[in-house]
């Protein structure tokens, strides 16, 4: 899937948790949902790891989404106990940020999964590859498809933003 594909996705399956949130957290939660589902690519695609990652390898693995989300628990936990109270995080949003980046990590590798190459979430245990479309309807980077998702997601993420200031001024 292209970027923006995995953007918008981020930000829709990202949208629920916000729902419940006030607008700044809201914007939190839509923040860390579109930063989890662009991690995957960004490791082995743009960072100093991708002399050792191969893309769609290690990086789109569970374990790889589980170490990047326990990363982010470790951040958000410890921005609860900053001194500075413009930084402080209260520690009730915790758990709402982090499912928000769970979700966009999930939603990285469920669109990947649906491509014709697929994903290895085992690694590096099980090299196995997971397709989660039968070969006619897998979904190429770049092609119509994936044009048709992005614009699906960026939709649902404009009604959902609408919904979410309506919502805030109502």
């Amino acid at each position: 899937m292209k970027r923006v594909t995995h953007i918008t996705t981020g930000a829709a399956v990202a949208l629920p948790v916000a729902a419940g949130l006030s607008p700044a957290a809201a914007a939190g939660a839509i923040f860390l949902g579109m930063a989890g589902a662009v991690v995957p690519d960004y490791a082995d695609l743009k960072s100093d790891a991708r002399r050792f990652l191969t893309h769609r390898g290690l990086s789109h693995s569970l374990l790889f989404a589980a170490a990047a989300t326990a990363l982010v628990y470790m951040l958000l936990t410890a921005l609860t106990g900053v001194d500075d109270t413009r930084f402080r995080l209260h520690a009730d949003l915790v758990e709402p940020l982090l499912a928000a980046f769970a979700l966009g990590i999930g939603s990285h590798l469920l669109l990947d999964a649906a491509t014709p190459s697929g994903i290895r979430p085992g690694l590096p245990f099980v090299d196995a590859r997971l397709r989660i479309l039968p070969p006619g309807m897998r979904i190429p980077t770049g092609s119509r498809r994936d044009g048709i998702i992005h614009s699906m997601t960026s939709l649902i993420v404009l009604i959902g933003l609408c919904y979410l200031v309506f919502e805030h001024i109502r």
